[in-house]
């Protein structure tokens, strides 16, 4: 921002505005243009003449300045940017802006005269062009001296290279060759060209004492508005950077914002997809760890009453009561417990609640060999549950534990034997009888 408060100060400082001079070095523009060179004026101009050299006053009968500075001060007179560029360049955004505010009081340009030297190479010129300024509503022409430095093209056109445009020179906008800025600053200097301006000058201050209003217009009312155009442009351009830099961070802060997201929504994808696969693998290894067990399974047989626990643990959670004579496939032991499978479920009893079946099976067929008559009386070595029917689904009218006595009432071939125990009347798996 303070690079463009400096760059206006200096047109504010201008030449024009500090020492009214002449209007013909108002900071005005100067770009490129496609003007055939006939081979006639080549030849006129294209002499030995070392960089700078004497004036040569351009010949009007072929005198492709005229036309290439006529076509230019047409543009500005008329504010035409698009013109102005067709002959020139480059024209900053300022200098268009400038060329279109000072079109608003330019009537037209004439041009008395135009002077050439040598550029700093072959086919380059420095101009300086005698002009009349006519402006709107004022009866006398301000005159002036405008310096242009013209070169050839490939295509053997001239061109207004405007880097060394008097605006450009004033403020700095574009960098220039340092060979021709000396060459410039050199013919300044030079008795011939300060002669020029000598003549200008003396005569632009001639008109500035014999016409009041000419006074009055480029004294006071020209170089008032040109500062108030410069103060405007400042703040419209200091708003555009503003504004400039403003998108340039919203937009900065919406593609981060943008970024984060994606990262995010990455993150949360990659995330989804590690878990997936540790639940396909903890699925997997499940499914291995089943198989293991079911390839080691055996079969067991309750020895009493107890709870199948989610856990290896008297502390863990009971998933449910299992009856005692109750057929289980068991997989693993751990410690005092064994894994097995009872329904749905899969968990932990303790082992000595288990008897493998196979050692039940054999322990049933000696039991079977034995029987007993009415009203016999059988001690239990096993705590056995006495049921109101003979199916291990009944209801249970009491429990006989280990030790104690029961009275045989009738033993049947289905494997049950009626007993009376205590005042309990029920039913006993005959293979537990001894």
């Amino acid at each position: 921002m303070d690079n463009i408060k400096n760059f206006f100060d200096k047109i504010l400082k201008s030449h024009f505005v500090q020492s009214k001079r002449f209007l013909g070095v108002l900071i005005l523009a100067a770009f490129a243009v496609a003007i055939s060179v006939s081979a006639h004026i080549q030849k006129a101009n294209n002499n030995d003449v070392q960089a700078g050299g004497s004036y040569v006053v351009a010949d009007e009968d072929s005198d492709v300045y005229r036309q290439l500075l006529t076509t230019y001060y047409e543009a500005v007179a008329s504010g035409n940017i698009e013109g102005v560029e067709a002959v020139a360049h480059p024209v900053s955004d300022s200098e268009k802006s400038y060329i279109e505010f000072l079109s608003t009081y330019v009537e037209s340009y004439e041009i008395v005269d135009i002077f050439t030297k040598q550029g700093t190479t072959e086919g380059a010129y420095l101009l300086s062009a005698h002009v009349k300024i006519h402006f709107k509503d004022l009866k006398s022409a301000a005159p002036g001296l405008d310096f242009f430095y013209v070169e050839t093209g490939d295509d053997g056109s001239l061109f207004i290279n405007n880097l060394y445009s008097t605006y450009n020179q004033q403020n700095n906008e574009n960098p220039m060759d340092p060979e021709v800025a000396s060459l410039i600053a050199q013919f300044e200097q030079q008795e011939d060209v300060m002669a020029l301006q000598a003549d200008i000058q003396r005569e632009y201050n001639e008109l500035m004492i014999a016409d009041n209003d000419f006074n009055t217009f480029t004294a006071e009312t020209l170089p008032g508005k040109i500062q108030e155009w410069a103060q405007n442009y400042r703040t419209l351009t200091e708003l555009a950077e503003k504004k400039k830099e403003q998108e340039e961070k919203e937009q900065k802060e919406a593609l981060e914002k943008l970024a984060k997201a994606q990262k995010e929504k990455e993150e949360k994808e990659k995330a989804k997809e590690e878990k997936k696969k540790a639940k396909e693998e903890e699925k997997k290894k499940k499914a291995e760890e089943e198989k293991k067990e079911e390839d080691s399974s055996y079969k067991v047989v309750t020895n009493a009453t107890v709870n199948l626990r989610k856990k290896p643990s008297t502390d863990s959670k009971s998933l449910g009561k299992v009856d005692d004579g109750t057929k289980l496939t068991a997989y693993r032991t751990k410690g005092d417990w064994t894994r097995v499978k009872y329904g749905d479920d899969k968990g932990w009893i303790k082992t000595e609640f288990l008897d493998k079946e196979s050692d039940r099976n054999e322990e049933s067929s000696e039991a079977n060999t034995t029987l007993y008559s009415e009203g016999q009386k059988v001690t239990l070595s096993n705590t056995v549950n006495v049921r109101e029917s003979m199916s291990e689904s009944a209801s249970k009218v009491a429990v006989a534990y280990s030790g104690s006595t029961v009275e045989v009432i009738m033993m049947y071939e289905e494997g049950w034997t009626k007993v009376k125990y205590g005042d309990e009347t029920g039913y006993i798996k005959s293979e537990y009888l001894k």
